[in-house]
């Protein structure tokens, strides 16, 4: 349940994935909600922010790792001049029973835009550590981190499509999405702006896992978001992660299942 977003202004957490470190995303600009947003023009300057929640679930890859928790996320965009950018976030979720940090993931990406033969195009590579478990009190989850590298291309296009080749090389033999193997994902968003203050998000996203014994089908997933700005800088986003894992990744999660969550997020730019 992690995610990133993603809209035509700059960087955005979401709908990739603010949390979702499978989809690094593009980080939105969360001063202006309304159709102004897409239009203010991209200067190179830093964008960094940081998100805190709660959650029904910790879910990655449609794989529940945990129960309800909080969620918190720090992230940072860089852009330099000739559309060159470095990314970086470091998310976490402390589940509430037993106080088990179930997950901590950190990410670097580099990405390069505004390049005549890339067109409306981002190209970027990036690496990401899953640290499985930090508190040292909890067994669960002990000796299962990993470590991925990533290659992918974002689209700055009506519906912000994008596609990802994840690769994990320091896998062992556990959970499904925790073996040395190669991971598919492409997906699409997009933003309504209802006013200044309010937006409607809707994403979705499919994931497909090779060299782990799946061959095909992973996990599908529909997100809904509603972003409410509470002041400059601040937005309050109620939302909904719709899962459909496959049978591998969630043995008991029947196909679908929802994930609520209610976050408050912090952006910007200097």
């Amino acid at each position: 349940m992690r995610h990133w977003l993603g809209a035509a202004v700059g960087i955005t957490i979401l709908m990739h994935g603010a949390c979702d470190a499978d989809a690094p995303g593009i980080v939105a600009n969360a001063e202006s909600l309304g159709p102004e947003a897409s239009k203010k023009p991209v200067s190179p300057a830093t964008v960094a922010g940081a998100e805190v929640g709660v959650a029904s679930d910790d879910v990655r890859r449609g794989q529940r790792l945990a129960g309800s928790g909080l969620s918190s996320l720090l992230f940072c965009e860089r852009q330099f001049a000739g559309g060159l950018a470095f990314r970086g976030n470091a998310s976490s979720f402390l589940q509430f029973r037993g106080a088990d940090v179930s997950e901590a993931i950190y990410d670097a990406a580099l990405a390069l835009s505004k390049q005549r033969w890339l067109g409306n195009a981002t190209v970027l590579t990036g690496y990401t550590y899953f640290g499985r478990n930090t508190n040292p009190a909890s067994p669960a989850y002990v000796g299962n981190n990993t470590q991925e590298i990533y290659g992918g291309v974002e689209f700055a296009v009506p519906g912000q499509p994008y596609a990802y080749v994840r690769y994990d090389f320091a896998g062992r033999a556990g959970d499904v999405n925790n073996r040395v193997g190669t991971y598919l994902l492409a997906g699409a968003s997009h933003r309504f702006p209802l006013s200044s203050d309010i937006a409607v998000e809707l994403a979705g996203r499919l994931g497909l896992d090779f060299g782990r014994g799946l061959g095909g089908f992973n996990d599908a997933l529909i997100q809904s978001r509603l972003r409410l700005r509470l002041a400059p800088k601040w937005t309050l986003v109620p939302a909904v992660d719709w899962w459909f894992p496959s049978g591998a990744a969630w043995p008991r999660g029947h196909g679908f299942r929802p994930v609520p969550s209610l976050n408050v997020a912090y952006v910007d730019r200097f």
